[in-house]
């Protein structure tokens, strides 16, 4: 990450969300989380194109989704076995369900659900199909319609009889109850990675980039270098004590894809390394948050304490 984008974060956790829709992970390059395809940003910062997941069905020139600002714009599903180029059996009926089951993982892919999609346009190879192909349709928009198009088409990619292609809100379902429960939940693994001593519960909720703001001075440490001083760290400190002093300040940004989390944390414990001499402190640091392909990752610390946290 560089310095620019280092204090565009930090200025974020300062101030609020970032500006015209940056995020830290805009900021950074981030490659993208494990597991999900990787974001290719554009030169405007509140576009991000994903791509295929790999090996899917080999190398399309399309993105399955796009995302700008609030809104996801999915590339047309057909009904695909997951995985594979071949089309389910079975005709209208089965293929409607299979294609909305992939639109819905795509959207889960990244971030989003069923029940955020605003618009549908629906291609058929033969119009008079609509009866059947409308009674799959409903049974996956129990909660709302969204508006809806339909056309005949005289021919869909790879024989199909129907193609959906759909428009919905980015992010997870709203909730911001359950986004503020969801940060203190990842702070609480924090503090239960001191008290029981184990590195990996806490690496595995933060970014690869990650940044630390500590008495005055920006660092970006590698999750190696991360992770070899936080096991000497907690190796020489047997932490009796490692709790909230009362409950951390959560704060989610408009968009729901940033939050910041304020601890007041209570330590007590012996360091091994100064022959049990005890230890005692009252420590206070911000966490930085972004919700990255729905997931909420852990990517920066800002505190004045000796040992970041």
């Amino acid at each position: 990450m560089s310095r620019r984008g280092v204090a565009i974060l930090l200025i974020a956790c300062a101030g609020g969300p970032l500006a015209g829709g940056v995020t830290a992970a805009t900021a950074a390059g981030d490659p993208g989380t494990a597991g999900a395809p990787a974001a290719e940003r554009s030169d405007d910062p509140r576009r991000e194109y994903f791509a295929m997941p790999a090996g899917a069905t080999g190398s399309l020139p399309f993105s399955e989704a796009v995302r700008v600002g609030d809104m996801l714009y999915l590339a047309g599903q057909v009904g695909l076995r997951p995985g594979t180029i071949g089309v389910v059996p079975g005709g209208i009926a089965a293929e409607t369900r299979q294609t909305l089951e992939n639109i819905s993982a795509v959207l889960e892919r990244h971030g989003s659900s069923l029940d955020r999609v605003v618009k549908c346009t629906v291609f058929m190879a033969d119009i008079a199909e609509w009866p059947a192909m409308n009674g799959v349709y409903r049974t996956f928009f129990a909660a709302h319609l969204p508006a809806r198009s339909a056309l005949g088409a005289s021919g869909l990619a790879l024989g199909a009889r129907v193609e959906i292609e759909c428009l919905a809100v980015a992010g997870a379902p709203a909730s911001r109850a359950a986004d503020e429960a969801g940060l203190r939940a990842l702070h609480e693994t924090i503090l239960e990675a001191h008290r029981a001593g184990t590195v990996e519960p806490w690496m595995a909720i933060e970014s690869a980039d990650y940044v630390v703001a500590n008495h005055g001075r920006l660092t970006t440490p590698s999750l190696d270098e991360r992770r070899a001083a936080r096991t000497t760290y907690l190796a020489s400190t047997r932490f009796s004590v490692y709790r909230d002093r009362r409950p951390p300040i959560v704060t989610i940004s408009d968009d729901g894809t940033r939050g910041w989390l304020l601890a007041e944390v209570e330590i007590r414990g012996v360091s091994t390394a100064d022959g049990d001499a005890a230890v005692a402190a009252d420590y206070a640091w911000v966490e930085l948050y972004e919700k990255r392909d729905g997931r909420w990752r852990l990517v920066g610390n800002v505190s004045n304490q000796a040992q970041a946290p």
